[in-house]
């Protein structure tokens, strides 16, 4: 089998003190569902939306989901945002290492104070 284009693991930050985190990481069938999801739910916003799609990854760990999104090269941005700073830092690394800056960054707070 060929590698799937949405397979960030092997790009992911070191999260000591996280390794419960790794479950989720490396759990490629769950991996694979949010990928698809993810592209299909951005295929049809698209097409019902004239405007650039934005995408907002509340608790997003060290990054995955909105790497997703990401991927999908149809939101013009995505913000992550995650309380946590070591998870925080994770998630800005993921996105150095995937040259995805331009498009994606990192709120570091509690989503209950994220100002839209």
């Amino acid at each position: 089998p060929h590698p799937t284009p949405y397979h960030l693991r092997d790009t992911m930050a070191c999260l000591d003190g996280f390794l419960g985190h790794f479950d989720m990481l490396y759990d490629d069938d769950r991996n694979e569902c949010y990928a698809k999801a993810i592209g299909l739910a951005a295929e049809e916003l698209k097409k019902a939306k004239d405007s650039p799609l934005k995408a907002l990854d509340i608790g997003c760990g060290s990054g995955l989901l909105g790497l997703l999104c990401w991927q999908t090269r149809k939101f013009d941005s995505v913000v992550f945002v995650e309380a946590n700073s070591p998870l925080a830092e994770a998630a800005r690394q993921n996105i150095r290492r995937n040259s995805a800056e331009t498009n994606c960054s990192v709120w570091e707070g509690h989503s209950n104070d994220v100002l839209l």
